[in-house]
This record gives structure tokens, sequence and C-alpha cells, in this order.
């Protein structure tokens, strides 16, 4: 039996937890999950879903952008090598892991993961500030949002964000303060990233892309042959060319990859042995940037002439008269390697080479005759004398170097315009010079002789500050110049306006781009080709028409080509040092539909620039 004492303390603890039980539904009442006040919880929510749609935008950018958030600098390409630096595909700018640039050199870009992860996190670092609090701010809200530093980590299911910035709300007197937060989303971008990295270093290596396009270039378009016929054989050059990519658009898209030895029939051929869990496939447009180059006898802009043999007089003891023909073919193309998993897309596009009828050889060991560490500049063996001149040949100083076995070696700088010393014994190795104030030249050269005499020539460089103006005004979209001819440079007003330029013919063309929402709906089309049949038959001549379907999922335009133009003018020394250019270029209807973009397209073909020194 209790006394009166424990009884009073008994009291006390009833007290005290039943005061305690009000405080917390008191403070359940106002606190919501995550320790957000419930007056701040749908503010609260939207900052939740703003940040996580820009870390899911630029995870969407960094799967159509080649693993880039930020596409880079555009550097367009050359009459010798048509590839730019960029892939412009269903209006993105996709860098290229692999291509030729403007000067003829093979470069590759591929990126890291560490990269990667760096741009997904300077993207939503940059675009928090960016969130729209106003309907908030109307119901009395005040939002300050910290300085924000973000992280990103990329896995191969989830890509996330650590996010360190302050977040001070406040309302009806009451104020709550928030600070780091770790966002989160469901991604296979790692494990589609870690996919594309196998592909293309298998690519790179097998140079199967190259294969299967030769095997396209044989079929297709005339190489080596003979016919029995005593006139002569023509070819529209035309014809080939289209023909030939016809057959690169429908072949290359019926390459699968998986077990070759499971394949059956005809899919054997098509099958490249590569184990994916991916679905990969491969696009290729006669409308990309290409090169197609025939060469040979009787080839002309227009045909091709194989003339016959046995009808000449003397050789009419022949009986027979045959055209054997023989042509050389260099092609470079883009294919865009599309790596898919649910409705995730990680694509690149990459250069396919195929140099004098021969598909670009694939990495190997090197040589054991050359060690890795061979160092071709440390023999410099042979005497060189160089004279560097400007256009109007005076002698100007600068530095000379000299390329051998893929190592670049300074030489030495000149003296009075004449540079004489000694350089590694190399054959069709290649000579360049720099001089400030002046474009590099290069030249091909052999340093096999006793004494190698060259004099190259420099063009003086003008910084050109270039303004484009849109039916006489500023434009509001996005602008790319671009200069093609002596010199290749590229600006993007108003932030970049500045070319380096030298004297010579150059073309130039002008993007003006506007912001879209256009949408280009997904589709399927059915392609045929006309194959041999297998079997005894096939090798008669006789034929069969296979087809398949080709899927295009949607995609949403982000900028149209709203204004434009170009030209090819030669620009003098005594334009160019007046120090601005300014282009004039005309409006293009603001596209609503794809085949209004189209016509766009096509109307800046028409459309000529006005170009203007001051």
């Amino acid at each position: 039996m209790l006394n009166k004492g424990q009884a009073t303390i008994f009291w006390i603890f009833a007290i005290v937890i039943v005061i305690g039980i009000g405080v917390y539904f008191i403070a359940f009442d106002s606190i919501s999950t995550g320790g957000v006040p419930k007056n701040f919880q749908e503010i609260y929510t939207y900052y939740e879903g703003c940040v996580t749609q820009d870390l899911k935008d630029a995870v969407d950018l960094a799967g159509v952008q080649g693993g880039r958030v930020n596409s880079g600098v555009y550097v367009p390409g050359s009459d010798y090598a048509p590839f730019s630096s960029h892939l412009n595909f269903m209006g993105f700018s996709v860098p290229y892991w692999f291509w030729i640039s403007g000067n003829g050199v093979a470069k590759s870009n591929v990126p890291t993961k560490n990269n990667l992860e760096k741009e997904i996190g300077d993207y939503v670092e940059k675009r928090v500030g960016e969130c729209d609090f106003s309907s908030f701010y109307q119901r009395g809200f005040d939002v300050v949002v910290g300085k924000p530093v973000a992280s990103a980590k990329v896995s191969s299911s989830s890509v996330a964000v650590s996010l360190n910035s302050d977040l001070t709300l406040t309302y009806a007197g009451e104020s709550v303060k928030l600070s780091s937060k770790e966002f989160q989303i469901q991604s296979s971008l790692g494990s589609l990233f870690d996919e594309a990295l196998n592909f293309y270093n298998k690519e790179l290596i097998e140079s199967f892309l190259e294969n299967y396009s030769n095997d396209v270039l044989r079929l297709y378009a005339p190489v080596d042959g003979v016919l029995i016929q005593c006139n002569p054989k023509i070819w529209k050059t035309g014809d080939i060319v289209n023909e030939l990519q016809q057959g690169l658009e429908v072949n290359l898209a019926r390459i699968q990859f998986g077990d070759k030895k499971s394949a059956k029939g005809d899919l054997k051929y098509f099958t490249v042995d590569y184990s994916t869990s991916s679905n990969i496939r491969l696009l290729y447009s006669k409308s990309w940037p290409q090169k197609i180059e025939i060469n040979g006898d009787g080839v002309s802009q227009s045909a091709l002439v194989a003339q016959p043999v046995g009808n000449q007089q003397g050789l009419g003891i022949m009986g027979f008269c045959y055209v054997p023909y023989h042509y050389v073919y260099d092609l470079s193309f883009p294919v865009m390697v599309q790596i898919g998993k649910g409705d995730e897309i990680f694509q690149f596009p990459l250069a396919v080479i195929i140099d004098k009828n021969m598909p670009r050889k694939g990495l190997s060991v090197p040589d054991e005759e050359l060690p890795d560490d061979l160092d071709v500049c440390a023999y410099p063996v042979q005497n060189l004398k160089v004279s560097i001149k400007d256009n109007k040949y005076n002698l100007i100083d600068g530095r000379v170097y000299y390329s051998c076995l893929g190592q670049e070696c300074l030489l030495g700088e000149s003296e009075g315009g004449i540079f004489e010393g000694g350089a590694p014994a190399c054959v069709n190795g290649f000579l360049r010079v720099e001089s400030a104030g002046y474009a590099d030249a290069q030249k091909m050269i052999s340093t096999n002789d006793e004494l190698v005499e060259h004099e190259v020539f420099l063009d003086k460089l003008y910084n050109v500050s270039v303004e484009v103006l849109v039916d006489g005004k500023a434009p509001s979209g996005t602008v790319l110049v671009s200069f093609d001819g002596n010199r290749t440079a590229s600006v993007t007003p108003p932030e970049n306006t500045n070319a380096e330029l030298s004297e010579g013919i150059y073309s130039v063309k002008v993007y003006v781009y506007g912001n879209s929402t256009l949408k280009i709906p997904a589709s399927s089309r059915q392609e045929c080709v006309e194959v041999a049949k297998s079997g005894i038959s096939g090798l008669f001549g006789g034929t069969e028409d296979r087809c398949f379907n080709i899927a295009i999922p949607e995609t949403t335009l982000q900028s149209a080509l709203i204004a434009g133009g170009s030209v090819s003018d030669y620009f003098f020394e005594d334009q160019l040092s007046k120090g601005k250019l300014t282009l004039r270029v005309q409006s293009l209807p603001s596209p609503n539909t794809i085949e209004q973009l189209q016509t766009n397209y096509v109307l800046f073909e028409s459309r000529t620039l006005e170009a203007e020194f001051s």
C-alpha cells in the first residue's frame, strides 16, 4: 500500500508524461517528415522537385551529347576533311569521340567518368538559383538560396548529387534554415557510359565498321573488274555516290551485336561478336558531312569512263573486247552509335575511314624494332635549312618544328629569317613553322638527303571582331559563325566575337538558332535492299528483296534554325586590318512543324549573306 509521499511522486510523473505526450502531438502537427515545418513543406517539396528536375535534365543531356553536359567549343571542318568537332543530330550538337580535323589529323575526344560527374554537378550548381519561387513570394513567403556547391556521383543504376546550399525560408514570422541535401534519381547512365567505352575500344582496335563499309563499297560501287564488251562502260558519278550512300544507310543499320556463332542465315554476317545486355544500333545519313572521292583513269566530276581493250587497230586477232576498270575510293563519314536500356539512351558519333579502298587499320602493338621509349628527336643527324618569309617575300623570324614517327621535335629558332640546324632523318615527315602574329604553316618534306633546303611562307594574322545582324538588328537567339578557308575559325556572338584570320578565300556561314519546343514524334520506317540470293543462283546474278524496320524515338528539339546564310569571298589584308566584320543575314520563318524546319534548311542553302569590313 502506497503512503502519502509515494502517491505524490506518482502523480508528478503522470503529469510529466501527459505534458510530454501533448508536446509531442503539438510538435508532430507542425513538423513534417525530414525536419521541415509543416508551413514550409509545400515550398520545400517544390524546391526538391526543381533540383531533381535539373539533375534529370543533366543526365538526359549527357546521354544525347556523348557523355557531355557541356558540348564544348565547336571547331568547323574543311573541304579536305568535312568533319567538324560536333555532329548536328536532331538539333543537338554532339561531340565526336573520333573524327578527322579540318587539317586532316585524326583526333579523339572521349570523356572520362570524372569529367562526366563534374559537368553534372556544375549543371545542377548553376541552376539551383533559377528555381522559380514567384508563386510563393505572392503568398508572403521569403526564400533565400545560398551559394550552392554540388558534386555528382554516377553509378551503374543511379546518379546522385550532393548539394551544399543554405535554403532559408520565412513565413508569418516563422523561419527555418536547411542546409546540405543529397538528391538521387534512378538512371542507367553509368552502365551505358561504360558500355559505350567498351564499344568504342572494340571499334578502335578491330575497325569492324570500316570492314563492313568496305564490303558495301565493293558491292554498290565499281572498284575492280572486267566487262566483256567492246563499247566504253560509263557510270554517272552522282549515281555511284547516291547508291553507295544508300548502301551504307541500309547495311550499317542491319548490324547487330551478340553471339555470332548462334546467329543463323544471313544474320550471321551482320552479327558482330560482342556480348552486351544493352540495345545497340548504328545510324548513318547521307545528309551528314562526309567525303567521297573517286580517283582513277577516266574519272571526272560527272562520270567514270572505262575504255575497252581489243577494238584497237592491230588487236583484231583477239576476237573479243573487254573493259577493265580500277577505281580508288577515299571515304570518311560519321556513324552515330546509340546504346539504350529501357527509356534511356546514350549516343556518340565517330568517323569511319576508308583510305584508298582499304579500311582504317585498327590499333596494334608497336613494331618490335621501334621501342616505346625511342626518342626520334635525340638524333638530329641531317642538315636542314629553312627560309621563313611573309607573303611579301620579307624574311621573318620564327620557330621550326619537325614531326616524324608520331613525335614532334623543336629544331630551334631562326636568325634573320633563316634557320640552319639538324633534323631527324625521316621520309615524309612534316615541317611546321610558327611565328608571333602569323598563321602556322606546315608542309610535308623528307630529310634523308645530305642538305635539305625549303622556303616556308607565313600569312599575317588579323584579329577581327565579328558582328551579326538579322534583318538589320542584333539577334536574340544563339549565333554560330564559321570561317572555312586559309584558316578555320568559329565565333559565337555576342559572347565570343573575335576570330583570327589571314588573307585568303573563305566560305562563311552564319547560323542563328532560336528556342524551340518542337517535337519529332516517334516513327518507324521499312527499308528494303536488293541482295544476292543464297546458293548457286546468287552466283549467276539472282537477287531478292530483304526488308527490315527502323524505329526512331520521339525527340524534342531545344533549338531550331531561324535565320542564316552563307557566302564565299576573298578577304584582303587591307580589309582584315580594319578590324571589324559585319555579317548581315535574313530571318527564316519560325518553324512550328517538322516540314517547316526542313524547309528552313532548304532556304538556308539559297540565302546569301552580306560581309562588310569597317
